[in-house]
């Protein structure tokens, strides 16, 4: 398991009913939201537990940072702790920071690859009305994850840090946009060489192939492409800051002579590179075109009808100036009528801007086109298998927990006539059995932690019409005795690989049963 704090960068935009609604918000998909838990609250409401939280906070008006604490625990794929197990997690994670006697909300989501319960927290003390913040959180959460790991029997994490900011920020632009991130380029194509140049002009030759360049930016090196996008050197690899180039190369030398023709160049290609992820991708960029087109189409007739309208205005305030020249009037009098025509004017135009406003948002909300991953998955929910190949692609290791399958029979496609609630990141199909959420990888049918006999027996016929009638199961030996013991007290047409399992149902079987008394009455 592992934990990661969301910050807010101003204090003054949290509001903690504002989370609690993201949290509570099912977007549209029934099993996004699963336990909800209030502590050291009066109200037994999330919603009335919200209002009161910030009531608290309000009492303290010295503190000027982010009252709310919000923390995300989340574990490894396929990975669902009982209901009890994460109302511990979560009490022994508030008491090493501190917030034991704080007020909280707990939301557990299962709408993603991985399991994961967000916590946010009231930081002033109902009491004492303080604000508390932990000092170097990061390593108490650390060092609490991994306590928990073993107090729970949960799958470890080496809890270290994998990323820098850089390369985080690399991953989140490759995720969204599906395009390969420029410093993940030049790691694959010029780290080597760059590592292996003797001289200046060695390196800037080797890169140059490439469509890339070295060159000096403030106080150090960049590496930019061919298309002016660039990237710090030093977040390549630590030894390619400029200092350690010049301890090792001399003082910075630009290329000599004409660089050499370019053999490849960065183009920002889709990450994955599975069959059908070039054809799919051209296919999103086409859409994104023609929708900005469409966007930029729309945008440019809301633009010419509030310049009609404000010329309207203004022509009709001229009007009606001109009017009032030839009014038999005092000075002061017509001087007031002036500053009323101007202010109706100005009221005009501001109410005209507000209208354009409005309409731009709803022209820019109406033709925006999600993320490269986003869109695959919106393509695999509709029954686009192609994406689904894709998105399984990327998936690095198979996924944990109790589980129904047969690895031979391997599918990347969804089951006809059964609704998929959802898709991960990764592929995972999520569907919703008997308000349960059962996750499909395409080797094999995850279940949750605590998953009801009805669950169970669907989840069965789910799987025998994926996989067949021979299934292998997966996972703790209480739950493969459950399922085998529940596929035969209903008397499904199944087997299963395991010795014990098979043995299990056989015995369960009423029929099974039945059959084999009338067999040893028949031999007597």
């Amino acid at each position: 398991m592992i934990s990661k704090r969301v910050t807010m960068n101003h204090g003054g935009k949290s509001s903690f009913s504002r989370l609690t609604n993201y949290l509570l918000n099912s977007q549209g998909k029934e099993f996004r939201v699963g336990s909800i838990s209030i502590t050291n609250c009066r109200s037994e409401t999330p919603e009335w537990a919200a209002l009161e939280i910030e009531t608290t906070q309000s009492l303290n008006q010295r503190a000027t940072g982010d009252k709310t604490y919000h923390l995300i625990i989340s574990f490894p794929e396929g990975e669902t702790p009982k209901t009890e197990t994460l109302k511990s997690i979560e009490t022994d994670m508030c008491n090493a920071l501190g917030y034991g006697e704080h007020q909280r909300i707990s939301v557990a989501h299962q709408d993603t690859d991985n399991f994961h319960i967000h916590l946010a927290i009231n930081k002033i003390h109902p009491v004492r009305l303080t604000m508390h913040e932990p000092y170097r959180d990061y390593r108490i959460r650390d060092n609490v994850c991994l306590a928990l790991e073993k107090k729970h029997s949960l799958q470890p994490d080496n809890h270290k840090k994998k990323r820098t900011l850089a390369e985080g920020r690399a991953q989140d632009m490759e995720n969204m946009s599906g395009r390969e991130s420029l410093l993940s380029w030049v790691r694959k194509h010029c780290a080597e060489a760059v590592n292996e140049a003797e001289t200046w002009q060695q390196l800037h030759e080797a890169i140059a192939k490439y469509d890339i360049k070295l060159v000096p930016q403030g106080a150090g090196l960049v590496f930019k492409s061919g298309s002016g996008v660039a990237l710090k050197a030093s977040t390549v690899s630590r030894d390619f800051s400029k200092a350690k180039f010049e301890k090792r190369l001399g003082c910075y030398r630009a290329i000599e002579g004409q660089a050499p023709e370019r053999e490849v160049k960065y183009r920002g290609e889709p990450v994955h590179r599975a069959p059908h992820s070039a054809e799919l991708f051209a296919e999103y960029t086409k859409a994104k075109s023609e929708g900005r087109a469409l966007q930029s189409q729309a945008i440019k007739g809301a633009i010419n009808k509030r310049e009609k309208l404000i010329t309207a205005a203004r022509r009709s305030a001229n009007l009606k100036r001109q009017a009032l020249r030839t009014l038999a009037r005092g000075r002061t009098a017509k001087r007031l009528v002036y500053m009323r025509i101007n202010r109706s004017l100005q009221n005009e135009i501001k109410r005209i801007r507000e209208e354009y406003a409005r309409e731009r948002n709803k022209i820019n909300n109406q033709h925006l086109l999600p993320g490269w991953n986003d869109w695959l998955r919106k393509q695999a929910k509709q029954g686009n298998d192609k994406a689904l190949r894709v998105l399984r692609s990327h998936r690095s290791k198979p996924s944990q927990g109790n589980s129904i399958g047969q690895p031979q029979h391997k599918k990347d496609n969804q089951t006809s006539g059964i609704r998929a609630d959802g898709v991960t990141r990764k592929g995972t199909i999520i569907y919703q059995l008997h308000e349960q959420a059962v996750r499909d990888d395409g080797e094999k049918l995850i279940l949750p932690s605590q998953p009801k006999e009805e669950t169970l027996i669907a989840t069965l016929s789910l799987a025998k019409t994926k996989y067949g009638n021979n299934l292998e199961l997966s996972g703790d030996p209480a739950f493969r005795s459950r399922i085998a013991k529940i596929a035969g007290e209903n008397s499904m047409d199944v087997n299963f690989t395991d010795v014990h399992s098979q043995k299990v149902m056989l015995n369960s079987d009423p029929n099974r049963r039945h059959k084999a008394k009338q067999k040893r009455i028949t031999l007597r």
